[in-house]
């Protein structure tokens, strides 16, 4: 199924970027290709077709996913397919946060390495990028051995130690020669559903979507709270920005939530209610009608 997937995701991009070449290119004669975008929408049509009956087998996209406004097939294919074992390997919502590059980092802007506060977080760190180097190096079948302490030194120096250079806490970013720690594909996933559930409102829709109304309350907030950046260059994207992150991060709760119930798997609030300043927690929202068995 993951093949599949992104066979169609590939399929996707492909046929908009030669939709958008073909369209700045109208005053120019046709050429014998001008049928490709045609035919990939059908390409596109077709299996998104074959994925609505594929969906319509998942208990939580039945219970939930079904009646949120915005998530089609073709976005409920890419969550279910992608996401079942990391929603089933992570016991708390910032594992899952992580996984899909929605979480924070401590980052030294003075050597651009990552920082840590805790030594355990440090050693988990270091261990895990052991265990993918190791993954990488078997892949390879390299005839030299396999030298932990050499390979454990060269993931140590990504590593800043320096308690007194500047650091920042920021989303994760790619940094050229070093792993990522999270997935690509559906941090893309997520912030292209983002995007389409903030496209759920009046006149294009009879009322403003669930997600969206949360989109506008956070939007608020945060001109409220941080309107110093609207005096800025590029301010209003921002915060723009800062909004529908913190809405997609709500979603995904709530898609974690739902998933592991439907699954029998144990749930609990996030770190912030539980031990922060935050107090309450927002259930999983539906457009029409209450997320049962929650």
């Amino acid at each position: 199924m993951n093949s599949i997937v992104d066979v169609f995701y590939q399929i996707q991009k492909l046929r908009i970027s030669s939709t958008n070449m073909t369209n700045a290119t109208e005053d120019q004669p046709k050429t014998k290709f001008d049928w490709v975008p045609q035919r990939l929408h059908e390409i596109e049509k077709s299996m998104t077709a074959e994925f609505q009956s594929l969906v319509e087998a998942w208990p939580v996209y039945n219970q939930w996913l079904r009646h949120v406004k915005g998530i089609g097939p073709t976005y409920a294919i890419g969550l279910l397919a992608w996401l079942e074992n990391p929603v089933k390997n992570a016991d708390t919502v910032s594992k899952f946060w992580a996984y899909n590059g929605y979480n924070t980092e401590e980052w030294c802007t003075d050597c651009n390495k990552k920082f840590f506060s805790h030594p355990e977080k440090k050693e988990t760190y270091i261990q895990n990028k052991l265990k993918q180097l190791h993954l990488a190096f078997e892949r390879k079948k390299e005839k030299k051995e396999w030298n932990e302490g050499s390979v454990r030194l060269k993931v140590a120096s990504w590593i800043c130690t320096d308690p007194n250079h500047r650091i920042i806490v920021r989303a994760p970013r790619r940094v050229r020669g070093r792993l990522l720690d999270w997935n690509p594909s559906t941090r893309v996933l997520f912030w292209k559903i983002g995007h389409q559930l903030c496209m759920i409102k009046p006149p294009r829709f009879k009322k403003t979507g669930v997600y969206r109304q949360l989109y506008d309350s956070y939007k608020a907030d945060y001109e409220k709270t941080r309107g110093h950046l609207l005096l800025e260059k590029g301010g209003k994207g921002h915060i723009h920005n800062m909004a529908i992150r913190k809405m997609v991060k709500i979603f995904m709760y709530h898609l974690w939530r739902v998933w592991r119930t439907n699954l029998g798997l144990p749930i609990r609030d996030p770190y912030v209610t539980e031990y922060g300043e935050h107090r309450g927690i927002i259930p999983p929202l539906m457009d029409d009608g209450e997320v049962s068995n929650e």
